[in-house]
């Protein structure tokens, strides 16, 4: 994974490519909501820095950089879908255990930038 503070980027690519990340997830939400019946929120954990200046420094942000608290990385989408009836919440235990790879874990949580 290339971090884009790392390297010189074209704003104009980083954007395109996150319209078409966009898109994708889109299409696969279309997919999955004939699925989902009652209410269904579409959000996210964070907003992105898509090459926009910083308020303070004069320099351009990409991603969301840890301790950063602007509009571009604290608006985040909400979107509330209803469909049909309530859905009936029910607390059940797993069906079955997992074993998880911890390392691989890791690693996709730094290559996202939640670990540093």
């Amino acid at each position: 994974m290339v971090k884009l503070s790392e390297k010189d980027v074209n704003r104009k690519l980083v954007r395109e490519a996150y319209a078409e990340n966009v898109e994708q997830v889109a299409a696969a939400v279309d997919n999955l909501l004939p699925e989902l019946t009652g209410k269904t929120v579409i959000t996210a954990d964070h907003g992105e820095m898509l090459g926009e200046r910083f308020r303070y420094v004069p320099i351009r942000g990409y991603g969301h950089p840890f301790g950063v608290y602007n509009e571009y990385t604290t608006k985040v989408p909400w979107n509330v879908i209803e469909t049909g009836e309530r859905k009936d919440i029910i607390d059940e235990k797993p069906t079955q255990d997992i074993n998880v790879d911890l390392d691989a874990v890791d690693d996709q949580l730094r290559n996202l930038g939640y670990v540093l």
